[in-house]
C-alpha cells in the first residue's frame, strides 16, 4: 500500500472568525467548527478505511485520542 493523507481543515467562516479572539475558548471553537461541518481526523481516517484504502489500527496510531484535547 501507499501513503494516503488524512486531514482536518477548519474553514474560516463568518462564525469561526467571530470566535478566534486572544481569549477564545477552544472547546468552543472547537464545537462551532463541528456545527458548521468539520470533521476530525478520526473520522477523515474512519473513511478512509471504510474505503478500504488503510486499516483502523492504522488510524488510531496516527490520531489524537480525545483525551489530547
Amino acid at each position: 500500500m501507499g501513503r494516503e493523507g488524512i486531514y482536518e481543515f477548519l474553514e474560516p467562516s463568518a462564525g469561526i472568525r467571530k470566535k478566534i479572539t486572544d481569549d477564545c475558548d477552544l472547546q468552543d471553537l472547537r464545537m462551532q467548527s463541528y456545527r458548521e461541518g468539520a470533521q476530525t481526523l478520526r473520522l477523515s481516517g474512519a473513511r478512509k478505511v471504510a474505503a478500504g484504502k488503510t486499516t483502523i489500527e492504522e488510524v488510531l496510531r496516527v490520531t489524537p485520542t480525545v483525551e489530547d484535547f
